[in-house]
């Protein structure tokens, strides 16, 4: 019988390597000291990770043909897998003085400083690769990671399409130029890219919970919580995606279903304060006097892409537009233009309305991600990410005129620190305008969408205790919920001269 290198090769990519392990058992005995079948049982023993095997066959390769550069190359890679750097660099570098142009070596070599962490070395090996055979994938691959991982997103992503042009099937590369295109916030793209990742490897979890977050953005919320019910049964441990979907079905009226993933959420998380949060108020405990900050923050930060849409579209929010036309009537026709502070900014939705009232306007909030949108207004003197507290209470800050604060309260029920910081943030006689959800008494109470209702006599109470007059007082409808009205109170109270 003829044993050859290409039949081999044909046996090693076969799904199932019985017929390759028959075949290299009968070559060697056949051929004990044959250089190819040598070679061939090495590649068929790493190809098993049965590495110490496979550095045997390699080693007895390399004394049959000590000139043959694919050995060294096999030996470097055998190093690697067993964790010996300095082995591997040697043999690539003995591969490299075999054949200077040799284009395997130099991606090897790559590897190598990228697994050292030395990542400004691996680039140029990678491009040397490139320069000698340009079609050759997985040095694309390897410099699209490695740019990837220095935030060079742009020149990453070039080479991932380049491994993509050259092996379309490739789940991984498509994955990863989906997270590129994240970075760029090029949404369709990446649902694009993400969907081919999700064909050619249904199994990758976290594709699907990216996915899901990507339509969330893209506002296609059906789609999103079949994404996240995907990775659920792919990933029962993934806590990420039991949070995203039940903050989903929380916005769909779906409480029942909101508690389940929120309680499996906090079981594989102890430190989720959203779901913590979450739990308290669907179980309809009042246990919370404020929201998390870390909820909040995430909650705005996932929802900033489509905010202003959704606002618009399936809302109809109304309380900029209702503070506006409050302070303009309490103001009259005598205004001058003031230093107006924007409590939780969001997108900046106040700040358009308030703006011709404006000498300095300042807004502050907790996401990121929204603060980032109300920079594209060009509205602010001042955007700012800090928690409202923390911000007021600064001993170096300066009074404003006015302080508004639209769909704010809702995030915390004891307004106590609020209102005594807000009293020192402003000048005498200047205002405080804000929104509440209704409450019909008591003080304050946590409701199942995890927003805080605040009731008339609390608010009157806290006013009084912080030499506030109340200028006016309205009931409003702030926005809707499930096509629902939801029912609100507006004030504007005016600091007392002491």
């Amino acid at each position: 019988m003829q044993y050859t290198l290409e039949k081999a090769q044909f046996l090693l990519g076969l799904p199932s390597l019985e017929d390759a392990e028959h075949y290299a058992t009968n070559w060697i005995q056949a051929s004990p000291n044959s250089f190819e079948a040598l070679q061939f049982c090495g590649l068929l023993f790493a190809k098993q990770k049965k590495m110490l095997d496979a550095l045997h066959f390699f080693t007895k390769a390399l004394e049959q043909a000590p000139q043959h550069v694919s050995t060294y190359t096999n030996l470097s890679n055998v190093y690697l897998a067993l964790g010996d750097i300095e082995a591997a660099l040697k043999y690539v570098y003995q591969a490299l003085r075999l054949q200077p142009h040799h284009a395997e070596s130099y991606n090897n070599l790559g590897r190598l400083f990228y697994k050292q962490g030395r990542i400004e070395n691996a680039i140029p090996n990678f491009e040397k690769a490139l320069r000698i055979e340009p079609n050759y994938w997985e040095a694309h691959y390897n410099l699209a990671h490695s740019l990837a991982s220095l935030n060079q997103m742009n020149r990453a992503a070039s080479h991932y399409r380049e491994v993509i042009r050259i092996f379309p099937e490739h789940p991984v590369a498509h994955y990863n130029l989906a997270l590129t295109y994240i970075e760029d916030e090029n949404y369709s793209l990446a649902e694009d890219h993400l969907s081919k990742a999700l064909t050619l490897d249904p199994t990758h979890a976290t594709a699907a919970n990216l996915l899901g977050e990507v339509y969330v953005t893209l506002g296609k919320i059906a789609d999103a919580i079949s994404l996240y019910e995907k990775t659920i049964e792919l990933c029962p441990t993934m806590e990420s995606a039991h949070h995203n979907i039940a903050i989903l079905h929380l916005r769909n009226d779906n409480p029942e279903k909101a508690l389940s993933h929120f309680t499996q959420a906090l079981d594989l998380d102890p430190k989720n304060d959203t779901a913590r949060h979450m739990m308290i108020a669907l179980n309809h405990s009042q246990n919370s006097a404020t929201a998390p900050t870390a909820y909040i923050a995430n909650l705005f930060d996932q929802y900033a892409e489509y905010y202003n849409e959704h606002l618009k579209t399936q809302l109809n929010y109304q309380v900029p537009f209702l503070l506006r036309s409050a302070i303009g009537r309490c103001l009259g026709s005598r205004s001058k233009a003031l230093r107006i502070l924007d409590l939780g900014c969001g997108t900046g939705l106040c700040g358009i309305v308030f703006r011709d009232l404006a000498l300095d306007l300042i807004g502050i909030d907790l996401s990121p991600k929204m603060i980032e949108k109300a920079t594209q207004l060009n509205t602010y003197e001042k955007l700012l990410v800090a928690e409202l507290n923390e911000y007021l209470s600064a001993p170096t800050l300066e009074t404003f005129d006015l302080i508004i604060a639209g769909d704010v309260m809702v995030y915390s029920g004891d307004l106590s620190a609020l209102f005594k910081n807000i009293e020192k943030a402003l000048v005498p006689e200047g205002r405080f305008a804000f929104t509440t959800e209704y409450l019909s008494a008591g003080t304050y109470a946590l409701q199942t969408t995890g927003r805080f209702a605040h009731a008339n006599a609390y608010i009157e109470a806290l006013a009084t205790r912080h030499h506030f007059s109340i200028e006016l007082a309205e009931d409003i409808v702030p926005r809707q919920h499930l096509d629902l009205p939801i029912r609100g109170r507006l004030y504007v109270l005016k600091l007392l001269l002491q």
